[in-house]
């Protein structure tokens, strides 16, 4: 044999730590975990099973929260994913801070954001109020809720209006029969 004939076997897989993979991909701001997910870290504890997420679910929003104010918006989609996952799995124990939620996300609504983000941020809003505004009913939060988003939308462009419209059909769709011609009157009201 020939040492041309000799074929060298490669390795077709090799470790590699998360970090140097995304060394690889260069997202340097990933890398830096300390200065842009100090959340992460500080929420990784207190949400390692669900009992510990059910206990402490406050400090966990509040992370959520802070990293959302201070992230910029390559990290915005990850949170607002996040907020998805905490309200499906929290359901109505985030009832307290509802208004807070709906406040920080309308904010961000009228805010110049990429296709993709906006997307998002209108998935979160319609599974806060899928999972929060629709089992809970009640009429008041319902016109609170109504009266923030129509106040919201005259900030934003023609495109996120309708978008955000068809997020608040969604919610009426969703109400049973009564709840909804209560909404449909809350609305009315509100157009004038």
């Amino acid at each position: 044999m020939d040492d041309l004939d000799i074929v060298q076997r490669v390795k077709r897989f090799k470790h590699q730590s998360y970090a140097e993979s995304l060394r690889q991909l260069h997202l340097p701001s990933a890398l830096d975990l300390t200065s842009n997910f100090d959340h992460d870290i500080a929420a990784e504890p207190l949400s390692a099973s669900m009992p510990l997420l059910l206990h402490n679910w406050r400090q966990i929003v509040q992370c959520w929260k802070d990293a959302l104010n201070s992230g910029d918006q390559e990290a915005l989609p990850a949170l607002l994913d996040l907020l998805q996952k905490l309200a499906h799995d929290l359901r109505t124990t985030l009832s307290p801070v509802y208004d807070s939620l709906l406040h920080t996300l309308l904010t961000h609504l009228s805010r110049p954001l990429p296709t993709s983000v906006l997307t998002s941020l209108l998935a979160t809003l319609a599974s806060l109020f899928r999972y929060l505004l629709i089992p809970s009913i009640h009429l008041d939060l319902l016109q609170q809720t109504w009266t923030s988003f129509h106040a919201a939308l005259p900030g934003c462009n023609d495109q996120v209006q309708r978008a955000a419209a068809e997020v608040w059909a969604s919610v009426l769709r969703r109400l049973k029969t009564k709840a909804r011609e209560r909404a449909l009157g809350v609305d009315g009201d509100g157009v004038g």
